[in-house]
């Protein structure tokens, strides 16, 4: 497999149409607007009709942005190199499907990360620190005992390297899943284990695997840059939404599309 080629791909892909690059960044910045309105909403320890609405309208955005990845890589399968044209019916549909596959694959992974979590006493932890934190703030670890501190961190750590190890193996199926439901064009392909398995490797698992590795790495970092830019304040939202989210978006698909398309070769 030539990494470079498909990576090289992905990254100029989201370029070639500015105008859906614009729209999908708008969309996602009236939803991280609107989640900052929920957040300060509740933060005020009141749940409103207006909540809800605004939750409502964030799901139905985010899930026609999930429909229109799937269009992405359903073209790239297809051997287009041309963004396909936003069809609000058909990707809004596409996005329901993709989103019920979302929760089937999902839903292991959190199960697994809070029961691991409840079992090593992190919750326990997080009441006991928690006071300390609303009296000191941002300095609460000067005054919470070391040997707290340390079995804090010790957990803390050990179930993030975990989340990430199960969010590793979860992305390995959901996205052949995805790439199925993609080319087939049927719910049930999504959740064809043997088949996935299949697909994987005819791919060679080492390729697959080393694939979703720098995946992984260059999503990370453009996280950062994200955060980076998010935590500037309102213009860093819009900022952030505007360039980096659709970039991400429309990158992933792009990468998706390839990578299953490695099984003809």
């Amino acid at each position: 497999m030539e990494y470079s080629k498909v990576f090289k791909d992905a990254f100029l892909y989201p370029t070639k149409n500015w105008k859906i690059f614009i729209l999908i960044g708008v969309l996602a910045i009236i939803i991280n607007l609107f989640w900052q309105v929920n957040l300060n909403i509740l933060s005020t320890g009141y749940v409103t009709i207006g909540v809800l609405l605004v939750t409502i309208a964030i799901m139905i955005i985010y899930i026609f942005i999930q429909g229109y990845n799937l269009d992405i890589i359903r073209e790239t399968i297809h051997h287009s190199d041309e963004l396909p044209a936003i069809d609000f019916t058909k990707n809004l549909l596409d996005g329901f499907r993709v989103f019920i596959i979302s929760i089937v694959y999902f839903i292991p992974l959190i199960v697994i990360w809070f029961y691991s979590a409840y079992l090593f006493g992190f919750f326990k932890m997080l009441n006991t620190i928690r006071p300390f934190v609303v009296e000191h703030g941002y300095n609460y670890f000067n005054y919470i005992p070391e040997d707290w501190l340390i079995n804090f961190m010790g957990t803390f750590l050990t179930l993030l390297i975990m989340g990430i190890v199960l969010l590793f193996i979860t992305l390995a199926f959901f996205y052949i899943a995805e790439a199925r439901l993609a080319k087939f064009d049927k719910l049930l392909s999504a959740f064809q284990i043997r088949e996935i398995l299949n697909d994987i490797s005819k791919i060679k698992w080492g390729n697959y695997i080393l694939w979703l590795f720098i995946l992984f790495i260059i999503l990370f970092l453009l996280y950062l840059v994200y955060l980076i830019i998010f935590s500037i304040g309102i213009i860093g939202i819009i900022i952030s939404s505007l360039l980096i989210c659709p970039y991400v978006f429309i990158f992933i698909s792009r990468n998706i599309g390839l990578i299953y398309k490695e099984i003809e070769n």
